[in-house]
């Protein structure tokens, strides 16, 4: 997604590809946050795309930056897992650590899959470590 930065004739991107379908979702990511309805970022119809001032893109370019690196991380570790019920584990686990502030998000998915893998390595499986 192209956006504008406001008082600048600067244009930058954002952007999540999905590897899987290979679509950028980046627009319902900031979208599903409510950034659009609270206007930190406004659509520009002269230039047709969005503008955001720096700040805030700086804020969010860094938190999809760490979402990108955190989900790799995450998506290597749950396929490098054999059994469903591990798999499930993990993800309910994610989901349950996925309610804290976004920018907090990716330093806890990595923080869980980082704990699970050290506990893994003592021949522990996933479902069996209470976290």
């Amino acid at each position: 997604m192209k956006v504008k930065i406001k008082g600048t004739e600067k244009i930058e991107s954002l952007s999540i590809i999905d590897k899987k379908s290979n679509e950028d979702w980046v627009h319902d990511f900031i979208g599903n946050t409510g950034a659009f309805c609270d206007e930190q970022f406004t659509y520009n119809e002269e230039f047709e795309m969005y503008e955001v001032d720096q700040e805030d893109f700086e804020w969010w370019h860094n938190v999809i930056k760490e979402k990108v690196a955190a989900d790799e991380i995450y998506y290597a570790f749950l396929e490098s897992l054999n059994d469903e019920d591990d798999k499930d584990y993990i993800k309910k686990i994610v989901s349950e650590i996925c309610t804290c502030d976004l920018e907090d998000q990716s330093g806890a998915i990595i923080a869980v899959v980082k704990s699970l893998k050290e506990k893994q390595g003592r021949g522990l499986s996933p479902a069996e470590i209470e976290e």
